[in-house]
């Protein structure tokens, strides 16, 4: 777990580096499949309920560094297989985190998703630095009735 902690632990300072107060990430999954819907970044004191304020990742990364650059700047230990932009970092971060912080299955049979939210900053209650994830189960449910003709 110390791996996924040091990754956190680069993230919370990158991201608090490029202003961002918080990065919210989206996730779905069912029928043997799940994915990473979306990456939204908030900067400092932006309300996520507000659709107009949402920030790529990388648009922000971008606009404070060269692209690429993150990968001189980090070890490979930390970025897996050297990935080059912060969107790809934070997707194969919360795979992995969904995973290990015990997040039901949420990609087998009808599914699941939620959201993760990287606290950059303490904010709504939460303390900086932590990873919440809000998560819901898909249940199928069958009523059944007789109907006659």
């Amino acid at each position: 777990m110390s791996d996924l902690i040091d990754k956190r632990n680069w993230l919370i300072t990158e991201l608090a580096r490029l202003g961002i107060e918080r990065v919210v990430i989206d996730y779905s999954g069912s029928g043997d499949d799940g994915s990473i819907n979306e990456i939204a970044a908030y900067k400092t004191g932006e309300d996520p309920d507000n659709l107009k304020v949402r920030h790529d990742v990388d648009e922000i990364f971008n606009s404070f560094h060269e692209p690429g650059q993150i990968a001189t700047r980090v070890s490979n230990k930390l970025l897996d297989r050297g990935e080059k932009n912060l969107s790809t970092i934070l997707s194969d971060f919360a795979y992995i985190a969904l995973y290990r912080m015990g997040v039901p299955d949420w990609i087998n049979n009808d599914g699941g998703g939620g959201k993760m939210t990287i606290y950059v900053q303490a904010v709504d209650g939460h303390e900086a630095g932590k990873v919440v994830t809000n998560h819901y189960y898909n249940e199928m449910k069958e009523t059944y009735g007789e109907y006659e003709l």
